[in-house]
């Protein structure tokens, strides 16, 4: 394969590709627009795609055309999301993902077999990796009931899995030989020099949260995760060393080693998305100019990258002149449809010269014309939680029935996790998350037929903070301005103020805002200095608004956050 060809895939069905090792990219064909997670190639002009909603497609010509398969077909309560891929030999290749999917070809992805009895429909598989036609591993988590099997290998190309002697929940799974490691979202990481008879757990040093690793060779790997956390090792994992710097508001997604001294890593600096390359083995970085992508990205083996991107269908709804910096719209009603798809709102400027560009976001609008019921929670939030604290969480329901998703939203961490699904309580105690807040919630939601009619019902916010004993008090924080019943005028200046201080130290401030009572809440700055304590609002041109919301949230050096704000009303005059 010539190392300087690759693709880029990802969200919506983009595909980009390069012929110069990634210093330009094209636009291809995108054939169906689906989420694309992962891809590989059996030559510079045969790639394979992974994706959502239990989709493969594959192109023979270098991405000028391509075949879409339905490999998993939807089904109620079941969406196959296809985590991840493996090439076993020349013409093989083992497709894994949720509820048990499995399927394989070997005829380069012409024709597949679905194998997936031989996974349980409660294992979520996140990797796979094969060393030949015949052995293969499978890195996940069991949410079987019984016993689990959270590592599974195979001797015979995924016919049949055992549990492996190693069995814990992870996230990636990588071989070179007989030397593999197995990576898990926290500590430790996992190594082995005996082909999987057995392992040996090392800690990465500095590591939060693990999302992705890549080897050079059986000594010399990276490892990528969360604020910004980014290392590399040159003893089998031995010892670390950190080859970024850490970003609270960066995460690498994934890293691929192309080679000794070629490295990628594609995540998010939020709120810009983020690609680096390396070429001398992590000491310095670049960032390809690759043009303006969605809000994160992965990198692939084989040589290619693959990333989120947005190819949403979009019409004009505003011109506005070159000075305006807010503007007003109303969330239209969207009518039902069978595939959910997100919404997306985009500011695109243009300059004399008519050249473009842009940024965009997406959104969910559920469809509710026809809904009706309530989901009232009845576990007592009116407390501070400890980080790790397992509680039973219930709830009633009126007017509807079905089972009932539960999530935990972290607001000051914009943070939205799952906690499980029930009809009244949660199968099992929740977990609560290793977080410092004042803005926790639950939400609880619920499908009510097809069409993307789904609804949230939250309950009141609550706490999350450490023992006190530990030592460390949250920041605190006081908004003083702007004052309960103020008003505001339409394309004004909204004064926000506030004091704050930490026992350690303060890392930022993030101002959100809301128009319906507090229910939902949105950036008006993601990310202010540890020393503002002020920021003028500019609001658009508006019809008026008779309640909103300001509150700052305030973060310190060892991201706790405390908030302040969210119960003051005032008003936006038309």
């Amino acid at each position: 394969m010539n190392p300087l060809i690759g693709h880029i895939s990802g969200q919506a069905g983009a595909i980009l590709g390069t012929n110069d090792g990634g210093l330009t990219w094209t636009r291809l064909n995108r054939g169906i627009a689906r989420d694309w997670n992962g891809l590989i190639a059996f030559s510079d002009s045969q790639v394979i795609l992974v994706g959502h909603h239990g989709y493969v497609q594959s192109t023979r010509d270098a991405g000028a055309q391509w075949t879409p398969l339905l490999l998993d077909p939807p089904s109620f309560r079941r969406d196959t999301a296809f985590s991840g891929i493996s090439i076993a030999d020349a013409t093989t290749a083992v497709v894994v993902g949720h509820w048990g999917s499995l399927f394989k070809t070997v005829d380069q992805g012409a024709t597949w077999m679905n194998l997936s009895n031989s996974l349980n429909p409660g294992y979520y598989a996140n990797a796979v990796t094969f060393n030949d036609a015949n052995n293969g591993w499978i890195a996940g988590v069991d949410e079987n009931g019984g016993p689990r099997s959270h590592i599974r290998r195979t001797y015979d190309g995924g016919l049949t899995w055992e549990t492996a002697s190693l069995n814990v929940p992870s996230i990636d799974i990588r071989f070179i030989n007989q030397a593999g490691y197995v990576l898990t979202t926290s500590q430790p990481l996992y190594q082995t020099t005996d082909g999987g008879a057995t392992w040996t757990a090392k800690n990465i040093t500095g590591a939060t949260t693990n999302e992705r690793m890549s080897w050079a060779s059986d000594n010399v790997g990276y490892v990528a995760g969360w604020q910004g956390f980014l290392a590399k090792t040159t003893d089998g994992g031995d010892t670390w060393s950190q080859v970024r710097p850490a970003q609270r508001n960066a995460l690498y997604f994934d890293v691929m080693a192309a080679g000794e001294n070629e490295v990628w890593a594609c995540g998010i600096d939020r709120p810009l998305a983020l690609v680096i390359r390396s070429l001398d083995g992590g000491s310095t970085w670049t960032d390809p100019p690759m043009g303006s992508f969605g809000r994160w990205f992965d990198c692939d083996a084989k040589g290619l990258v693959h990333v989120a991107r947005r190819e949403p269908a979009l019409e004009v709804v505003a011109e506005l002149p070159t000075d305006q910096r807010t503007y007003e719209f109303t969330v239209p009603i969207v009518p039902p449809s069978s595939n959910r798809n997100n919404s997306f709102v985009r500011i695109l400027a243009v300059d004399e010269a008519g050249q473009e560009g842009w940024d965009d976001a997406q959104f969910f609008v559920p469809y509710t014309a026809d809904w009706t019921g309530t989901l009232t929670l009845t576990t007592d939030v009116h407390r501070v939680f400890r980080p790790g604290e397992r509680t039973d969480l219930c709830w009633t329901a009126s007017g509807m029935r079905g089972l009932v998703d539960a999530w935990v939203f972290l607001d000051g961490d914009d943070a939205r996790l799952p906690v499980g699904t029930g009809t009244g309580c949660l199968v099992l105690p929740m977990v609560m998350p290793y977080a410092s807040t004042d803005s926790a919630r639950f939400a609880l939601s619920l499908t009510y037929g097809a069409g993307g009619r789904v609804e949230y019902f939250f309950s009141d916010y609550f706490s999350i903070r450490p023992d006190p004993r530990v030592g460390d008090e949250p920041p605190s924080v006081e908004m003083t301005a702007p004052l309960v019943g103020d008003v505001f005028p339409s394309a004004g200046v909204v004064p926000i103020a506030w004091s704050a201080s930490d026992d350690r130290a303060l890392q930022s401030f993030a101002l959100h805002g809301s128009f319906d009572g507090g229910r939902t809440w949105h950036f008006i700055a993601p990310e202010l200095p540890p020393a503002a304590r002020t920021f003028d609002w500019l609001l658009p041109p508006l019809d008026g608004i008779p309640d909103a919301r300001v509150r700052v949230i305030a973060r310190d050096s060892r991201f706790q956050n405390s908030s302040s704000g969210a119960d003051r009303v005032f008003s936006i005059a038309p």
